[in-house]
């Protein structure tokens, strides 16, 4: 799995097209984001499809800051290699254009971008303290013992401490990654 999380700036212009691939329409958003969080990139190819590309592109403006989950992808294209980000998800962040992308979303009917999501990024460093403990509910139907993966996070000069648990199957895989400082 190429799984990708960045956060980042949009950097150059934002091109939107409705292309016609294999007999069917599809609406395109593509972006270039120069990012900071979790590592250092220049000039990031972020491609959006279908409906959330609709759905996002009126918000956008240079400038704003984003962070997209998404898939990493090579691709010939006239004799060259494009890589480039397939966006699965976009959380709009700052410097975002909500009044004009608020009127079209109204009067297209659109859902709020942002607005089914119970999900939260955040991006800091691992602080000491770090643990990792088994939980057993002892119910007796044999379903045996999860994971709880406790940490603090130091995410900027205000928000120092963050207490963070992760359960189950996902605290167990990132835990052997993770280490003071991460």
């Amino acid at each position: 799995m190429n799984r990708v999380f960045v956060v980042g700036n949009i950097t150059s212009d934002i091109y939107f097209d409705r292309l016609l691939i294999k007999g069917e329409k599809r609406s395109y958003l593509r972006l270039v984001l120069m990012a900071e969080r979790p590592r250092s990139v220049r000039g990031m190819r972020i491609v959006i499809w279908d409906k959330k590309a609709e759905l996002y592109f009126p918000y956008l403006k240079q400038g704003c800051e984003l962070a997209v989950i998404g898939q990493f992808e090579s691709r010939k294209y006239k004799n060259q290699w494009i890589h480039e980000v397939v966006s699965e998800n976009l959380l709009l962040l700052r410097n975002i254009d909500w009044e004009r992308g608020e009127s079209i979303r109204k009067q297209y009917n659109l859902p709020s971008p942002n607005g089914t999501s119970n999900d939260v990024f955040i991006v800091g460093e691992v602080q000491e303290g770090m643990q990792l403990e088994w939980f057993n509910p002892s119910t007796g139907d044999g379903s045996g013992e999860f994971a709880f993966l406790r940490l603090r996070l130091k995410c900027d000069e205000y928000l120092n401490g963050l207490r963070v648990t992760v359960r189950g199957s996902l605290a167990e895989l990132v835990y052997p990654y993770l280490q003071t400082g991460s």
